[in-house]
């Protein structure tokens, strides 16, 4: 998953553990609440797959992928065609940090905003989206005092999750 955040962010992302109001001089309102849904302001690009493309990594040693590290236990290989469950709530989440920008769009703002996935969203070419139960996941994580990253990583990927074929990945009910 941290490749796929990385890769979003490559340009650049706002920092979604900020929840400080941007200085007075931008003009924004310095009423910002990272937990408002509402904070959700101006066009910004989704983030594509075809990132994943052309990784500036040495290819895997059966030439299907990239290999990321190589160490005495094994490889650790990244295959970006082969989409799981898990790959897809990563594509929520870098959707999500690619949306982000202090003062302007707020986490819970993008969630309620970017594309909603179907059942099987690590299949097909859909855009990279989030389930539609992650935007309630996220308020109730928050609402139990979890900061706006470790939020949105167990609305993902925890027991419960709110990305579909999540809980079966990780052995949940």
């Amino acid at each position: 998953m941290t490749i796929l955040f990385a890769l979003a962010c490559n340009n650049g992302c706002a920092n979604p553990d900020s929840s400080e109001p941007p200085n007075d001089d931008t003009g924004i309102s310095s009423t910002w609440d990272e937990d408002d849904p509402s904070f959700y302001n101006t066009a910004w690009e989704v983030p594509d797959r075809s990132l994943l493309d052309d990784l500036a990594l040495p290819p895997a040693p059966d030439g299907n992928g990239y290999l990321y590290n190589s160490g005495p236990d094994g490889d650790l290989v990244i295959r970006p065609a082969d989409r799981t469950p898990i790959s897809a709530a990563a594509e929520c989440a870098t959707v999500v940090l690619a949306c982000h920008e202090v003062g302007v769009r707020s986490t819970a703002g993008c969630l309620a905003n970017v594309p909603v996935c179907g059942d099987e969203p690590w299949t097909g070419d859909d855009p990279m989206c989030c389930a539609s139960a992650c935007p309630a996941a996220f308020a109730q994580h928050r609402d139990a005092g979890l900061e706006v990253p470790e939020a949105l990583a167990t609305s993902l990927v925890r027991v419960p999750s709110c990305a579909p074929g999540v809980d079966d990945v990780l052995g949940g009910e």
